[in-house]
C-alpha cells in the first residue's frame, strides 16, 4: 500500500500547548502496548506508563490522515556534547498500521526536516529484535545514511539477560 506523505505529520506534545493533557494520554495509551511488545525481547521488567517529559525530552505523536497512529520520543544534542545529534529512545506504530511505510515516511520527513538537516542518528535496539532492526536499516539507507559503528557502548545489558545493541547512523564518512 502507498501512503501519501502529505497525510503523515507530527504533534509536538509540550507541557505548555493547550491540547497537552489530550495529547499525553494518547501517548500514554501506545505506550502500555509499546511495553508490551518489548516484552516479548526481554524479561526485564519495564514501567508500564509514559512519564512526564522532561526539559530535554521532544514527545511527538505520529498521524497518519490526521488520526494518531504512534509516537516518537527523542533528544536533539548540542554538537558541542557529543557526535550524536538525535538520540531517539522510543519509537512505536500501532500494530494496525505498521507494513504501510508509515514508520518509515514519518522517519523520512523528520531526517529531512530543516531543523535535523545533517544531523546524526543514534538509537539502541534489542539485539534479537530483527524487524527493528531492518526496519531502521531501510529507513536511514534510503534516506542515504550508512551505520558506523561506536567505539565505545556497543553493547548493554538492560537487566537479566537481554543485549540492548547501539546503531549509530551518518552520512559523514569519517568513523566515530
Amino acid at each position: 500500500m502507498r501512503i501519501n506523505v502529505d497525510d503523515i505529520d507530527r504533534i509536538i506534545v509540550g507541557k505548555h500547548d493547550s491540547d497537552y493533557e489530550k495529547n499525553f494520554m494518547l501517548m500514554s495509551d501506545m505506550y502500555r502496548n509499546y511495553i508490551e511488545d518489548l516484552s516479548h525481547y526481554t524479561d526485564t521488567p519495564m514501567g508500564e506508563c509514559l512519564i512526564e517529559p522532561r526539559d530535554e525530552d521532544n514527545y511527538a505523536l505520529i498521524t497518519y490522515k490526521k488520526m494518531p497512529v504512534g509516537f516518537v520520543i527523542y533528544n536533539v544534542f548540542p554538537e558541542a556534547l557529543t557526535r550524536h545529534d538525535v538520540f531517539i529512545h522510543e519509537f512505536y506504530i500501532k500494530h494496525d498500521k505498521r507494513k504501510q511505510d508509515i514508520g518509515k515516511a514519518f522517519m523520512s520527513l523528520m531526517i529531512k526536516a530543516a531543523e535535523y538537516k545533517d544531523m546524526d542518528f543514534s538509537l539502541a535496539v534489542y539485539d534479537n529484535n530483527h524487524i527493528a532492526k531492518r526496519f531502521w536499516d531501510k529507513t536511514f539507507g534510503m534516506n542515504g545514511y550508512i551505520e558506523c559503528f561506536i567505539r565505545q557502548n556497543v553493547y548493554a545489558h538492560d537487566g537479566d539477560n537481554a543485549e540492548l545493541r547501539w546503531h549509530y547512523w551518518t552520512k559523514r564518512s569519517e568513523s566515530v
